[in-house]
């Protein structure tokens, strides 16, 4: 489990690279990034009051949504000069952990 601690430093690494973004492309790949990330962390928290049928009724979205923000992490790190994603995350549920940090990093800056 990626610990509160490291989320906060990868994400903090993150956001002070993508702030000197000049790139109009690159700064929409960082949105759709952080959109991933809360559209997961979203599915993902909804999964905890579903019932067996309703889990079963979303059809994969939730894996579709992992996915879709694991190749945007990756993507954005890769375009951004940040190495070590795979050391520091080395499987999905880390980097679903990381989704849900972000969602709720970005939900805190909002007060």
């Amino acid at each position: 489990m990626l610990s509160y601690e490291e989320a906060k430093l990868w994400y903090d690494e993150i956001r002070e690279k993508a702030a000197k973004i000049t790139d109009e492309d690159l700064k929409g790949m960082y949105d759709d990034f952080l959109k991933s990330a809360v559209e997961y962390a979203k599915n993902r928290a909804a999964w905890s009051f579903m019932d067996w049928n309703g889990r079963r009724e979303d059809g994969g979205s939730r894996s579709i949504k992992h996915n879709g923000f694991m190749a945007m992490l990756d993507a954005v790190c890769r375009n951004i000069g940040i190495d070590g994603v795979d050391r520091v995350m080395p499987d999905r549920k880390t980097k679903g952990d990381f989704a849900c940090y972000i969602t709720l990093f970005l939900s805190l800056e909002q007060r």
